[in-house]
């Protein structure tokens, strides 16, 4: 009787350890107490063969749940205030997608800010949009291909699509620290607002279609189980000009789907108009609800 106990409780290991087995990340203490667990098993009268079977069938539900893929949804609402060549304040929304199946993470996002000014005229207006799409080639190395595109009222550019694609590399990447890198070519087109209104970023206003090179950072540091701080650093450097772009952010989580989310936003533009700044800053205080 006692070893007909023995036999159940180390059969009920399997499912847990073929989870790991199949994502090749067992570990020696696993495969110790695996090999313990298929002696016992085999010495209380079942057969290798069926031991087998039972591992192969652990294993193709494991894989057929990882084929399945992984959505990460969040939408965040909340007020954004600039700085720099314009002074204002607004409301922004931001809903964003993330699908994740084995080697490919494909992400859409939207976001949209509205404001009126004291005497109640309206004073911003934008919407954008982004798509990316990720392959992973192995642990470290992955192709990045993101588009995006901006519909503003009241900046240089009432529209601003661009294009980047290159390869990046994961240097950091153990559950407390994020890190990697991203280079390659592009593509930028800008249609001017040629409104006395839309000078806000002080851009030249220019038709703008042209190659451009890019470099990115981003970097993510979970400080505490629930309060992490993300940086991403973006250059895109063409004929017309050069956009220098550093974000820093701080979500802090209040329960398992709701979270407080800072950032701020600080550009260098180095084609400007006389009389106008460099800098553009913007500050986002958001609240994040994950789906």
């Amino acid at each position: 009787m006692l070893r007909k106990k023995f036999f159940l409780i180390n059969l009920s290991l399997f499912p847990c350890l073929m989870v790991h087995a199949s994502n090749n990340q067992v570990t020696e203490n696993d495969e110790k107490v695996l090999q313990e667990a298929e002696q016992n098993i085999t010495e209380s009268g079942l057969n290798k063969q069926k031991v087998k079977a039972i591992q192969k069938q652990q294993l193709k539900k494991s894989i057929k749940k990882d084929s399945s893929g992984v959505w990460k949804n969040k939408v965040l609402l909340g007020f954004n205030s600039a700085s720099g060549n314009s002074f204002k304040q607004s409301i922004s929304s931001n809903l964003q997608f993330q699908y994740t199946q084995k080697r490919v993470q494909t992400n859409f996002g939207w976001a949209y800010g509205y404001g009126k000014d004291e005497d109640g005229n309206v004073n911003e207006r934008n919407s954008s949009y982004n798509v990316s799409l990720k392959y992973l080639i192995n642990q470290k190395w992955f192709v990045n291909n993101e588009a995006s595109y901006v519909s503003d009222s009241f900046d240089s550019y009432y529209r601003t699509a661009q294009i980047l694609i290159g390869p990046g590399y994961r240097a950091i990447d153990d559950g407390e620290f994020y890190l990697d890198f991203i280079v390659g070519p592009g593509w930028r087109y800008q249609k001017p607002n040629l409104n006395e209104d839309g000078l806000d970023s002080g851009v030249r206003r220019e038709n703008t279609n042209e190659p451009v090179a890019f470099q990115q950072l981003n970097f993510k540091w979970q400080i505490l189980k629930k309060t992490s701080i993300n940086f991403k650093l973006l250059a895109v450097e063409g004929s017309s000009n050069n956009a220098y772009t550093a974000n820093i952010g701080l979500t802090n989580a209040i329960t398992d789907n709701l979270a407080l989310s800072i950032s701020n936003d600080y550009t260098y533009n180095t084609n400007i108009l006389p009389t106008y700044s460099h800098y553009d800053n913007k500050v986002n205080v958001q609240i994040q609800y994950l789906f």
